[in-house]
């Protein structure tokens, strides 16, 4: 009966276990999340609200001072004064086409190395949230670019623009 009871309780300490193992999972994301079934669209706004992975940077008022943002997957709050220009860097590691999500209608101006200005495409489409209010996407080859965020007429006065990256 002893043995009985023993076998019986070590079941039940199993299950407990188990119970506690699967109830403690680790839900947070980090950036080798995988994000198959979701739309890009659907990620940026889900990196957009979210504060657990977030790069701070002050925009500055040159281009050569332009603090970095080569954040992907992490939403990136960006402190913008009220004055002059605001430039950022952006490092590109990898080739190809990006997705810049934002909470405020802004426009950007974006130039290589030498000061070549690239076309942005605006992303015309409903976000799947109310906080990404505008984006755009464009194609870079890897190296250093910086972006100068230009007010429009849909813009608000943020102290802070939230932008996230994704590659395409």
């Amino acid at each position: 009966m002893k043995a009985q009871q023993n076998a019986f309780l070590y079941i039940c300490f199993l299950c407990l276990a188990l119970v506690f193992a699967f109830a403690c999972e680790d839900d947070h994301h980090d950036d080798a999340h995988d994000h198959a079934e979701e739309s890009i669209e659907a990620e940026a706004c889900e990196h957009i609200v979210s504060a657990d992975q977030e790069l701070m940077v002050t925009a500055s008022a040159t281009r050569e001072s332009a603090s970095p943002i080569n954040a992907e997957h992490k939403r990136v709050v960006i402190s913008l004064s009220d004055m002059g220009d605001q430039w950022v860097s952006y490092e590109v590691s990898t080739a190809g086409t990006y997705l810049f999500f934002l909470n405020q209608s802004f426009d950007a101006q974006i130039v290589d190395a030498q000061g070549n200005e690239l076309a942005t495409t605006p992303i015309s489409t409903t976000f799947p949230c109310t906080d990404v209010v505008a984006g755009f996407e464009l194609s870079f080859d890897v190296g250093t670019y910086f972006i100068k965020w230009v007010k429009n007429a849909q813009s608000t006065e943020p102290s802070q623009l939230y932008l996230v990256s994704e590659e395409r």
